[in-house]
């Protein structure tokens, strides 16, 4: 039985490391998300230069403005603002939920390597109590069937530390997909 990765450092990179790669992928995404507010148009001013004319009937130039752009340009200005806002909003929800996230997945991940070290702790007793049904059996103190039976249970337990390693696995696999970052390297 496997005796190392019973820390939480064994599996994952430290907590910090890991809250700094989310603020990081969070602070990047919202900078996308907001990329195309930051777009200057160009010839912008030109929607207020006034619309001048020529009337034929009077025989005289004309100028319009047109109010109603104006009022459009103000309300689109209000809209993009109250966009920014709600992307930034919706980003620190987020962040914050993924935060939450990562805290609760690090308690499972502690749990389930806690629960792995016990099972592991047994282990040097299984394998003395193996060797001794192994040696009755050999000398013909029990019966094939019960022999089998207790293989078959040690096999079971060898599944069972293979499940923990497993499940072990996959917290970690959850704990860096919510970092956004990959496995760290020994």
């Amino acid at each position: 039985m496997c005796q190392e990765g019973f820390n939480l450092s064994d599996w994952v990179p430290e907590r910090d490391s890991l809250q700094r790669s989310l603020i990081n992928f969070y602070d990047q995404k919202l900078e996308a998300d907001l990329e195309e507010f930051r777009f200057s148009e160009k010839y912008r001013a030109l929607k207020y230069v006034p619309t001048f004319g020529f009337d034929v009937a009077l025989l005289r130039p004309i100028v319009g403005f047109n109010s109603n752009l104006i009022y459009q340009v103000a309300n689109d200005s209000q809209i993009r603002a109250a966009k920014v806002r709600s992307i930034q909003k919706a980003n620190q929800l987020e962040r914050a939920q993924a935060a939450n996230q990562l805290d609760l997945l690090f308690l499972d991940m502690e749990n389930r390597l806690l629960h792995y070290r016990l099972f592991v702790q047994g282990g040097p007793t299984r394998e003395q109590l193996r060797h001794l049904v192994r040696a009755r059996y050999k000398k013909g103190e029990i019966t094939p069937s019960d022999y089998l039976r207790q293989e078959l249970s040690w096999q079971e337990e060898e599944r069972r530390e293979a499940d923990f390693r497993y499940s072990i696995t996959r917290a970690q696999i959850q704990i860096l997909e919510v970092a956004k970052t990959r496995p760290q390297t020994k």
